[in-house]
């Protein structure tokens, strides 16, 4: 969908790839800095960003045309506004929270995980005695994400859009690059193995 979005005001291919993956590696980068300066100090901020920088895989992964990066960028976005939802109690945060959800359900659809994120948060709310006016908050995200996420369910079942079995098969024909044909049966192995798959199942853009 970048791509797309990209290439209706930049009608060149390579470009259209390239700079959504671009622009979400350097969003990365910026929103690691925020979280880290908030808790650390700019030394040490300054420090942990080019360590996460240096991280190998984050090297590697930011190279492809890819969703991966863009997923990562997505996700620190929404912890941000999770954040400062739960600090301030401004509803524009939680506004913010809900749009950058539904894009990022678009991007990868692995953002469903955001609701049992969001659950444990409420939990462990309850467990430690969160203050009051901050659970009520929690509460709001996580209402806010089931809504979105049980939204863009229906949708996507309602267009004819990839299921969990088209996620499988393409998982299993290492991600597109075999052809092989899969029944339900065959396509779905051991609960563990699908959850594993599904959540890290990788999307090109």
């Amino acid at each position: 969908m970048s791509a797309y979005l990209v290439n209706m005001i930049i009608p060149n291919v390579y470009l259209s790839f390239l700079i959504p993956v671009l622009a979400a590696y350097l969003g990365t980068i910026v929103l690691v800095y925020i979280f880290s300066v908030r808790e650390l100090g700019k030394i040490f901020a300054i420090a942990t960003t080019a360590l996460f920088i240096s991280f190998y895989p984050f090297l590697d992964w930011s190279t492809y045309f890819m969703t991966d990066t863009i997923g990562a960028f997505f996700w620190l976005l929404q912890l941000f506004f999770i954040y400062k939802f739960i600090k301030t109690h401004t509803n524009k945060w939680l506004v913010l929270f809900a749009a950058v959800l539904a894009i990022s359900l678009l991007n990868r659809e692995q953002n469903v995980l955001m609701v049992p994120l969001l659950g444990l948060f409420q939990v462990l709310g309850w467990a430690f005695k969160m203050p009051v006016k901050n659970k009520n908050s929690a509460l709001m995200l996580f209402g806010i994400s089931i809504f979105v996420v049980f939204v863009f369910i229906v949708t996507s079942f309602i267009l004819g859009q990839k299921n969990i079995l088209d996620t499988l098969v393409y998982t299993q024909n290492s991600y597109g690059l075999k052809n092989n044909t899969y029944t339900a049966k065959g396509a779905c192995p051991a609960p563990l193995v699908v959850f594993v798959k599904c959540a890290f199942h990788i999307r090109r853009i």
